[in-house]
Formats: structure tokens, C-alpha cells, sequence
């Protein structure tokens, strides 16, 4: 059950890199929606114009928000017919990235998750702790000892690749802008970008989690292609990021909205009297 749980709570984290990019299952066939007209701005200015290219928004997206490195966000992932809802902070730093998360997992109850120091923390729900003094669990990738940390510990790279900075970052590599819409998120004017990504070419990349092998099997179900949706506001910042594909013959969408950019984001580790064992140790 405890195993169950945490690899539940590593799934819905792994939205955090939009569905897609993780890789090990083999969906059906994304649509590839009509390239439309972009009118283009230069690269860091902010306005009604829409940027032309992936490097041009990824440059702007970067040099806004090098001062706002942090920022709140919402999740919700829908895959047969279940829905997970998070909402947290992060503090975007590579491998210093900090993050409090807390989820709630149909079925099991809710879920809370730290980042700090590249060691993630799992809060199991209440109850399903074997000490329920010690709720807390810890998961350190360098840890040989530790039974789930080679099955989570991509749980560590999963959060550092949430910064929508260096989503764009690989998307410039392997993709390009398919169409271009005036929306409004939140009451906020936003620029809807419609990014086509190349399989072949993330295969070659690989630091979206798609590696070779994981490509093949997806071409044979006759995908090339994946699609994101990407809302930019005004001030060159990302407020939503969503994607939908078809999984073993399941919808599944993952949206991720982000707001409050340059919030301030402190996270602490649990106490070490409150962290326990993993379930079967």
C-alpha cells in the first residue's frame, strides 16, 4: 500500500513535466493543429505582438523572469477518468530548485512534498504512515540503501525541469510555433502559443526523459509529433502550460498554471524525529 501510494504521488509529480515528456508508455496519435499567422515583436519586449519563434520566447520568458525565479502554481491531471489536483511554490534554481507541493490523490488521500536540497520529502496521508508520529519519508537519490530511491529518484530531475524557462529552453531544439491567439487567463492578456515538438529530434535530445528506444515505440503507434499549449502574459511570463494526449487508449491532460512570479519561497526539510521508514524496510 505505502509503495502504491508513493509511486502514485511520483506519477502526479511527474505532470509537472506535462505528459509526454516522461516517456514508458505508448499513446495514440496527437493532432497537429493548422499553422496560423504570427505577428512577431522582438525578443524581451512585452505587448500585443507574438513571438515568431521558440528561441525568441524562450529568450524573453529568461530574461524576465531572471529576477523572478520563483512562483506559485496549480496542477491538475486527468487520466481515466481520475483526476489529481496540486498546488504549491518552487523556487527555480537547477539543482538547488526548492518546492512544497501538496496533492490530492483520489483514493489515497492527500499528499504533501518537499524539495530541499535535492532530497525530496513525502508526507504520506493520514493514517497509512506505520508510526503516525513519523509521517514524513525521505528520498535521497545518492542513498544505495534506500528501497525507492532508484524507482523515484527521477522525482529530483522531474522538479528541476517544472521551470517553464527550461521547458522553452528544449522545446526551441526540437520543435517550432504551429499558431499564434490573443487569450485571456485570470483576466490577464495572455498570447497562446501552439508548440508541435519533433519525436525524432527529442529522441536525439533527450533531456525531456524521451530517449531512442522510448521514441520507437512511439512512431510504431504512429505518433511524430507532440503538442503543447503555452499561455505567455504581457510581462513575458508564463501563466499555463497544458498538454492532452492519449495514453493506452486513455485521455489524459495535464494543465500547470503558474502565478504570483517573485513570491518568495522558503521550505524547510521535516524535522528528522518526524521522518520514518519506507513501508517494508
Amino acid at each position: 500500500m505505502g509503495k502504491t501510494k508513493l509511486l502514485v504521488a511520483g506519477l502526479a509529480l511527474a505532470g509537472l513535466t506535462l505528459a509526454g515528456c516522461g516517456g514508458g508508455e505508448t499513446p495514440g496519435v496527437a493532432g497537429t493543429p493548422n499553422p496560423g499567422n504570427v505577428t512577431t515583436t522582438a525578443a524581451g519586449d512585452a505587448g500585443t505582438g507574438a513571438f515568431d519563434s521558440i528561441k525568441a520566447l524562450s529568450d524573453a520568458v529568461t530574461a524576465k523572469s531572471s529576477d523572478a525565479q520563483s512562483a506559485k502554481m496549480t496542477m491538475k491531471t486527468s487520466a481515466a477518468g481520475q483526476n489529481i489536483n496540486a498546488e504549491g511554490e518552487f523556487r527555480f534554481a537547477g539543482a538547488d530548485t526548492v518546492m512544497n507541493m501538496t496533492m490530492e490523490v483520489p483514493g489515497f488521500g492527500e499528499m504533501e512534498m518537499r524539495l530541499v536540497e535535492g532530497i525530496m520529502y513525502i508526507k504520506m496521508p493520514a493514517g497509512s504512515a506505520p508510526d503516525s508520529t513519523k509521517p514524513w519519508l525521505k528520498i535521497d537519490p545518492s542513498d544505495s540503501s534506500n528501497p525507492m530511491a532508484a524507482q523515484m529518484g527521477s522525482l529530483l530531475d522531474t522538479a528541476e525541469k517544472a521551470d517553464p524557462r527550461n521547458m522553452l529552453e528544449e522545446f526551441a531544439k526540437v520543435g517550432e510555433i504551429k499558431d499564434v491567439k490573443s487569450d485571456t487567463i485570470d483576466g490577464q492578456d495572455t498570447q497562446k502559443y501552439t508548440i508541435e515538438l519533433e519525436l525524432a529530434k527529442l529522441a536525439e535530445d533527450n533531456n525531456l526523459g524521451i530517449d531512442k528506444a522510448t521514441a520507437a515505440e512511439l512512431e510504431k503507434a504512429g505518433m511524430k509529433t507532440i503538442v503543447y499549449d503555452v499561455w505567455v502574459n504581457d510581462d513575458n511570463l508564463p501563466v499555463r502550460i497544458v498538454s492532452e494526449m492519449t495514453v493506452q487508449n486513455q485521455d489524459v491532460k495535464v494543465q500547470v498554471d503558474y502565478s504570483d512570479w517573485g513570491v518568495p519561497v522558503d521550505v524547510e526539510a521535516p524535522a528528522a524525529s518526524e521522518i520514518g521508514e519506507f513501508p517494508g524496510n
